[in-house]
């Protein structure tokens, strides 16, 4: 991959702005002094304390999303695409949230070249790269996702959401996942595999260090984004909870959630270092089941299982389908947009579009768009997982050809 001006990361977050912070950087030295000043208080007023703190930054940060001295570089990114053909986008926001846009556009990345230019520089050049393009991406706030509908741009979601209701019987609630779900759960009870929930700011911290970062690391190898020890320190004074899976007496995996207004909401996760063969013993799918017996213990009634990029060809959007999850908008806070302008009806792009049907906002509502070539494509997109019913008023929308999607 050739970068000028820029580097191409990748968020492990689900898009939660207030806690991306890495060691040293300006956010997690303010999550420790909130920390240092916080710690001392009595936890029945430290809790609702941190969490207006909180409230109160999430809002800061969008509003510096909306307001109007906010803008953000322009990227010139160039990839080969089918049949020789050289795809040029304009792009601006940030490079590290349209990763999953790029990643399924540009397969190669080693051929990939991304010039940024920043917003108030070179304003003819920029000009010119935007009119040649083969398309022009903006990341905004969900605030002007009326303004851009308006203008003709297509309107898709950085992230979409993943709630599992909680209120049936947990054998109802397994019966109508996928049968790759139920083998991996009785593939992992069959390994004894027991769970506890911690709270306290020692297990946190054991967390971090031997489970987090060193799956973070393992799995993610050179594009890891590892938040610092503030934030899970923070975690531990707002009352999250922390689940740890135990084998043989001993720590494996670990995973922070929050019960808020009777839901479950998951955080962080990781597994111990020297332990990730665990993975194969279907422990990952059985920290989900625990969630949902805790949820059932505490009369949760729903869980939220964070989100996803908004391709149906995802394959953390498939795996989570298979819990026969619900899909719902994520909290703007938590989400931008993309507004996107066609320029060309170039083969790749129409390739592209064909094999990765998307999630757009059709007014104020999720749609699920299929871009097909003739009728008989139409049962195509149960194999995306949207016969389960679960999209609740989401209906999937079918086109023809480029022109008709972004008319």
């Amino acid at each position: 991959m050739k970068r000028n001006g820029s580097s191409l990361k990748t968020s492990l977050f689900q898009g939660k702005p207030w806690y991306q912070s890495r060691t040293n950087s300006f956010l997690s030295s303010i999550l420790s002094i909130t920390a240092d000043i916080i710690q001392h208080f009595p936890q029945t007023i430290r809790n609702p304390l941190i969490k207006s703190i909180d409230k109160l930054g999430l809002f800061i940060i969008r509003m510096m999303k909306i307001m109007p001295f906010h803008s953000q570089p322009y990227h010139h990114i160039q990839g080969p695409g089918v049949e020789n053909e050289q795809i040029n986008i304009m792009y601006q926001g940030d490079l590290s949230s349209i990763i999953f846009f790029l990643k399924k556009l540009f397969p190669d990345t080693e051929n990939l070249h991304i010039t940024t230019i920043p917003h108030n520089k070179n304003k003819k050049k920029i000009a010119a790269l935007k009119e040649k393009s083969d398309m022009f991406i903006i990341e905004k706030d969900y605030f002007f996702k009326g303004f851009y509908q308006k203008k003709g741009y297509l309107i898709i979601p950085e992230n979409i959401s993943f709630i599992l209701p909680a209120i049936q019987p947990i054998e109802n609630t397994i019966k109508k996942c996928s049968q790759s779900i139920q083998q991996d759960i009785k593939k992992a009870k069959s390994f004894g595999y027991q769970y506890e929930i911690k709270s306290d700011i020692s297990a946190f911290k054991n967390f971090y260090n031997t489970m987090y970062i060193p799956y973070v690391k393992w799995k993610y190898k050179e594009m890891e984004k590892i938040v610092s020890y503030d934030a899970m320190r923070h975690f531990s004074l707002r009352g999250s909870k922390l689940l740890l899976v135990t084998s043989d007496d001993s720590n494996v995996f670990g995973g922070i959630f929050d019960i808020e207004k009777q839901k479950i909401i998951t955080q962080y996760a990781g597994l111990k270092e020297g332990k990730f063969n665990h993975i194969h013993n279907g422990i990952i799918t059985l920290s989900y089941y625990f969630l949902i017996l805790i949820a059932k213990k505490y009369n949760i009634k729903s869980i939220d299982f964070g989100t996803s990029p908004p391709f149906l060809s995802d394959g953390l959007y498939k795996y989570k389908m298979k819990w026969n999850m619900h899909i719902t908008k994520t909290k703007p806070i938590f989400s931008t947009i993309f507004a996107i302008k066609m320029n060309a009806q170039s083969k790749s792009l129409q390739n592209f579009f064909k094999q990765n049907p998307f999630f757009y906002y059709k007014k104020d509502s999720l749609s699920a768009a299929f871009l097909i070539d003739t009728h008989n494509d139409i049962t195509k997109k149960e194999k995306w997982g949207l016969k389960h019913n679960n999209l609740k008023e989401i209906e999937p929308t079918l086109y023809y050809s480029l022109d008709e999607l972004y008319l």
